[in-house]
């Protein structure tokens, strides 16, 4: 089957599963919901994997353009598969607003996989819009917190107005929309400069960069599990994704003006995230401010100017999605048998077995600890980064091995710690959600390869342009 046929059905699919749970009575057949979300969520992923053979075929649906290729193919196997993640957490998380929860979380990977391999820079800023607005909702009804919500919707949209204004101040100068066209059309120094400043804001927030961060921490906490795995998973990646994607390949020759502000400012980050870790005792705080670290650190390797920096922050993003969603899931489970997720718990692992090798696993994953796909992505993004700024290389150095302690010290008083709790059991159901995102995480970790080396091309060519 062609690129361009696989791509148009990754897309529709979760449109047409969200269409068809819209005929079904939630009152009578709450089941027939949840069936049919987890059947689409399968299928949506399994024709992401078809993709895996594409690479670098662009085609157009409605005069829109869209490009598949070894940058924007990770991304959609990734939010094909967090997606069928938190819908098969919500099989026992959601009991109501049934239809709306897999309706709003169906459009939404839709509109992800759209802005992921869009190759309109128009389209780009419409589809993040429209996916701030069906997340809005989502945190508004599901998290049950309206400060939570309305924080998430006003930074993100206040980033969303510089994008837009990156994008009109490129039609204004060029009048081109395509991103491919865009990275060969010459602009002044002086242009580069006001596009990088308007789109490096704009991603920032969603990246959540010091000090716009302040979205992230409730944004992990307040909604339940399945929501969580969503925004931290995948919206906290778009940043990341849009300047590898647009940044880059549009402004790089205005990029090491701001270099030393943007390393200042991700060192900022780093410290203030690590240091706000420390007084934290919600598991999933803990989880949302290492996040925030690691962005801080994909950050430094996008614009190290370096093809390994670049290419590790890239491998950073999909190793860091996988073990912050399992974490996530874990946290989630001792929430459901226990009634907290507060850092004073102990004895999960004899509580619940089976669950301790998955969370260490998952734990040492967040620490970058070697061999896992997180410890591959910083030291690509070391080796970026050591020529061009030693400093910042040692504060990175210093919060991994301050990661592995601290990691460990959680796991070893969550779940080895003394035991006071009642006896459970991980249900198939959870067992099928962690075993094969663990698995996942140690074949990326021990063969990083081909990831790698396809990014490494994408990455090679958008260095390229303008040089």
């Amino acid at each position: 089957m062609p690129a361009n046929s696989v791509f148009l059905l990754v897309v529709l699919v979760p449109i047409l599963g969200g269409l068809c749970i819209s005929r079904i009575d939630e009152k009578i057949f709450p089941l027939n919901i949840k069936l049919v979300s987890v059947w689409t969520a399968i299928f949506a992923f399994l024709l992401s994997l078809v993709l895996l053979s594409s690479s670098g075929e662009k085609f157009s649906f409605f005069n829109i353009s869209f490009l598949v290729n070894g940058v924007s193919i990770p991304m959609i196997v990734m939010t094909a598969l967090l997606t069928l993640a938190a819908v098969a957490v919500s099989y026992g998380e959601q009991n109501s607003n049934l239809k709306r929860f897999h309706i709003l979380v169906l459009s939404l990977e839709s509109l992800l996989i759209a802005l992921f391999s869009t190759a309109d820079i128009f389209m780009f800023y419409v589809l993040l819009q429209l996916i701030l607005t069906v997340a809005f909702v989502l945190l508004g009804i599901f998290a049950k917190d309206s400060i939570c919500a309305s924080k998430f919707f006003v930074i993100l949209s206040a980033g969303a107005i510089f994008i837009l204004g990156g994008v009109i101040y490129l039609v204004d100068t060029s009048g081109i929309t395509e991103i491919d066209v865009l990275s060969k059309y010459t602009f002044t120094l002086g242009q580069e400069r006001v596009i990088f400043s308007l789109f490096f804001i704009g991603f920032a927030c969603q990246s959540a960069i010091f000090p716009l961060h302040v979205w992230a921490p409730d944004s992990h906490t307040k909604p339940p599990t399945s929501i969580s795995i969503l925004l931290s998973g995948i919206l906290l990646k778009i940043g990341a994704f849009g300047m590898i994607t647009i940044l880059l390949p549009i402004a790089k020759n205005s990029e090491f003006i701001f270099r030393g502000y943007i390393f200042a400012a991700a060192v900022v980050t780093m410290l203030y995230a690590a240091l706000s870790m420390l007084l934290q005792k919600d598991l999933k705080k803990i989880i949302a401010y290492v996040s925030i670290v690691q962005m801080a650190i994909i950050a430094i390797g996008i614009f190290s100017g370096d093809v390994d920096g670049i290419s590790g922050a890239f491998f950073s993003v999909i190793a860091n999605s996988l073990a912050t969603t399992t974490l996530l899931i874990i946290v989630g489970v001792v929430e459901n048998r226990f009634g907290t997720r507060n850092l004073n718990i102990s004895g999960v692992s004899q509580a619940i077995p089976y669950i301790s090798p998955i969370a260490f696993v998952s734990i040492m994953a967040l620490a970058s600890v070697p061999p896992t796909p997180c410890f591959s992505g910083n030291l690509l993004i070391l080796f970026g980064c050591w020529p061009n700024n030693y400093f910042t290389s040692v504060v990175i150095c210093f919060l991994i091995v301050f990661g592995v302690v601290y990691g460990l010290k959680i796991y070893w008083k969550v779940f080895e710690g003394e035991c006071k709790l009642k006896k459970s059991k991980l249900t198939n159901g959870e067992l099928g959600c962690l075993l094969p995102l663990v698995a996942l995480m140690v074949v990326v970790g021990v063969y990083p390869d081909k990831i790698i080396h396809s990014v490494k091309g994408e990455i090679s060519k958008i260095l390229m342009v303008k040089s």
